[in-house]
């Protein structure tokens, strides 16, 4: 009696949920640092920033989700700050953030 080796395929569907568990866990990590920074009074996001945090933003404020804080996001999110009677600096601080977080989760 022989015995076949054992193959171990890695299917996409696996490659697929170890991909989206490290990107939550990726995700879960950059959110609760812009939580905390923001109950810190710090800035969470600027021109230059970039990530997750930076996605959230851009998605709330209705720009393209690219992930990179550059001028185009700093002057969307002035537009928004002052549509939300907010300090208009283009800078998401926390203030802004403690805006942003709720619209993001609800939506």
């Amino acid at each position: 009696m022989t015995t076949q080796p054992r193959t171990h395929a890695i299917t996409l569907a696996t490659i697929v949920a170890l991909l989206s568990a490290v990107f939550m866990a990726l995700c879960g990590a950059a959110v609760t640092a812009a939580t905390t920074a923001s109950a810190a009074g710090s800035v969470v996001a600027r021109v230059g920033s970039h990530g997750w945090t930076v996605v959230v933003v851009e998605r709330v404020i209705g720009v393209t989700a690219d992930g990179v804080y550059g001028t185009k996001t700093s002057t969307a999110i002035a537009a928004w700050q002052r549509a939300h009677r907010l300090p208009a600096t283009g800078v998401v601080d926390s203030a802004t953030w403690s805006r942003i977080w709720p619209d993001f989760r609800s939506s």
